[in-house]
Parts: C-alpha cells; structure tokens; sequence
C-alpha cells in the first residue's frame, strides 16, 4: 500500500526511540492536515494612571502553543499505534521530538524541531466516508531548533 504525500508536501516526522535512537525522525504517516505550534511572549499592561496611552511590558520569556494534526488513522503502522506510534507516545508520557518540515524544507532550511509531548489521540470513525482518522495535540516544551537555530534555554 502507498501511504499518501502529507499535508500538501508539508512533513512532520517524530523519534519513535528518543532513548535508544534520538535524532532519528520517522515519517508520520498519512497527515492531512498540520496546525504548526505558534511561539508568542506575554504582554502585560504597565500604563501609568496619569498617562493617555497604554503601556506593555514584553515578558523575556517564550511561549509554545500546541501543535495539533489530523491523520488517516492506520491502526497498524508504526508512526500511529500503540507499539512505537503517536498513541505509544500518549501511553508513555515520552518526550518525544517532533521535526516540521515544509514544501521546501531540507536540513536547517524551512525546518522546526520541537521536543514535546502527546496530549490527545482521538480517533475517529466516520460511517459515511468509511475512513478511520483522528486528531492529535502534541505540545511542545524547551528550546527548538528553527531553521538551524536554537532557540531558547532553560535555566538552572
């Protein structure tokens, strides 16, 4: 069987062996859609009550927002179930990372990786459509390498 080209030539590949293989990244199978983590900082009103204009305080630390993605659910391949797969993952509580690539994306270039976790695996099964699918949440957590860059650091 060939598994379909994911979300428009968009990848999202994971470690399926954060112990005993990191860094190696394994193709997600069948993803037909991805909504990539948004990173944001937190603001916070600091205006003065004399003043006639507001005034934000921009905090230095960076917040990861959820990755979320919708799959043809393969109950049987290793990137979806419950062995090696996004639900093992969910299972085990593992940090497991995560690398987006885009169209274009090559080593460093159009590229994200995250560390991070499984929130929700939720499956699906449409009667009309007779295709099994499901979304899952992953989020990220700790620095991240976007395009060849680190960013972030945790503290001591």
């Amino acid at each position: 069987m060939t598994l379909a080209v994911p979300a428009h030539g968009a990848i999202l590949a994971m470690e399926q062996d954060p112990t005993g293989a990191p860094n190696v990244f394994t193709d997600i199978a069948e993803i037909i859609a991805i909504d990539a983590p948004n990173v944001s900082r937190e603001a916070t009103e600091t205006t003065p009550h004399n003043a006639n204009i507001s005034v934000h305080t921009v905090s230095n630390r960076l917040l990861h927002g959820e990755m979320s993605l919708g799959i043809n659910y393969l109950h049987d391949h290793a990137t979806h179930d419950a062995a090696t797969g996004l639900k093992n993952a969910l299972h085990d509580n593992e940090t497991r990372g995560f690398r987006f690539r885009g169209d274009q994306g090559a080593d460093g270039v159009d590229e994200l990786i995250i560390s991070g976790k499984v929130l929700n695996f939720v499956p699906e099964d449409p009667v009309r459509t007779g295709q099994r699918q499901a979304t899952v949440t992953i989020q990220p957590s700790g620095p991240f390498v976007d395009d060849g860059a680190t960013i972030g650091t945790v503290g001591a």
